[in-house]
């Protein structure tokens, strides 16, 4: 069953079982690098983490097993039905040191000087004013804390023949990034923010993987399926477009040849500090 989009508000995605689908799959292909990412920006045993739109929490769950008995993990997020899956993986696994809240940053006030390491992972490109929950976040860390994020440029995503439909399947990103007053393509505008906001020792990387056809595929036929109740509703595609994006996609040649390899989308990471 097709989610039904929360009109206006600024997140265009699902909630639902094919949503946690695609968050699942991302995870994936994205696990080894935000895993590098979360070590090279300094969490360690013991400290107090919050993961902001923690979603199915396997990123929570990766930070609690890090910082162990003596450390703790809060998995916040605006969908109660994800974080029924984040307590249950906790449980299964035997990890005592997750909570979940239930809410949105936007809205919420985060106690000053709180957590030593604060993470999120494609969050920020669904906020309309990421500045504010930036320095919302600093606020929130205790002295010499860390806040670490990954972020996409999401338009970036090519395939090496670079087959027409892409850049209307990306026109349509766009339309949708514009009609939710959110940017998709965030970013490379990290840094900027971070400096805007007040912290310290900021440090970037970025990177844009090669995966193959056979891979890409239902990376691109899930986010077209949680993206496309958004595009309906608000006018800035049909029904028949989506379909056409899906059978183009399906159609794509499976094969040994390099040049018919996907480029993912550029995942920027970026951390900062608070100043003591």
């Amino acid at each position: 069953m097709m989610h039904k989009a929360d009109a206006k508000t600024p997140y265009a995605l699902g909630h639902d079982q094919a949503a946690a689908d695609r968050l699942e799959y991302q995870n994936i292909l994205l696990r080894q690098r935000t895993e590098l990412h979360i070590t090279r920006a300094g969490l360690t045993e013991g400290m107090h983490v919050l993961e902001i739109g923690c979603g199915t929490g396997v990123v929570s769950l990766h930070m609690a097993k890090i910082v162990g008995d003596n450390g703790s993990v809060t998995a916040l997020d605006l969908s109660q039905e994800m974080l029924v899956t984040v307590k249950a993986s906790a449980e299964k696994q035997g990890l005592l040191n997750i909570k979940t809240e239930c809410a949105n940053i936007t809205e919420i006030a985060l106690e000053p000087n709180t957590f030593d390491f604060i993470y999120c992972r494609c969050v920020l490109m669904h906020i309309q004013e990421p500045l504010c929950v930036l320095k919302k976040i600093l606020s929130a860390l205790k002295p010499g804390g860390v806040f670490a994020c990954q972020e996409p440029v999401l338009t970036s995503h090519f395939l090496r023949k670079r087959p027409g439909f892409f850049d209307e399947m990306n026109s349509v990103f766009r339309n949708i990034s514009n009609d939710r007053n959110v940017n998709y393509d965030i970013g490379s505008c990290l840094v900027g923010l971070f400096e805007q906001a007040g912290f310290s020792g900021i440090q970037q990387s970025f990177s844009q993987d090669i995966i193959s056809i056979n891979t890409m595929k239902p990376l691109l036929i899930k986010g077209l399926n949680d993206f496309k109740p958004a595009a309906l509703e608000a006018n800035l595609a049909t029904e028949d477009e989506f379909n056409f994006f899906q059978e183009q996609i399906n159609k794509l040649p499976e094969g040994d040849d390099e040049n018919d390899d996907y480029c993912m989308s550029q995942q920027w990471q970026v951390n900062g500090s608070k100043f003591f």
